[in-house]
């Protein structure tokens, strides 16, 4: 389970997308399926260093992942966009005619 709590605002440009993002730490909580006592099960429940920023899509009302920083036990993982791209689904513009 993913638990995020919000820290603030940023504003972020990159092709596609210029605006502000939602800032969020996340805290993740073992619930199931997980071997309780391995080292990076633990590591990963106790870890404070998990943030993601979070952009909002529109028309779609969602928010989509921008950038997601973690700590990892072989150092800090960082994911980030480099664009952003929206593309209508065939199945969304049939039911709109």
């Amino acid at each position: 389970d993913l638990a995020m709590s919000y820290r603030g605002t940023r504003n972020v440009a990159v092709k596609g997308y210029s605006g502000p993002v939602s800032v969020c730490a996340v805290r993740y909580r073992p619930i199931s399926g997980h071997k309780i006592d391995s080292q990076s099960t633990r590591f990963m429940a106790q870890n404070r260093d998990i943030e993601v920023w979070l952009a909002p899509v529109e028309p779609a009302h969602i928010v989509v992942p921008f950038r997601v920083t973690l700590k990892t036990l072989a150092g800090i993982a960082e994911i980030q966009a480099t664009e952003f791209k929206t593309v209508p689904d065939d199945r969304t513009a049939k039911r709109g005619r």
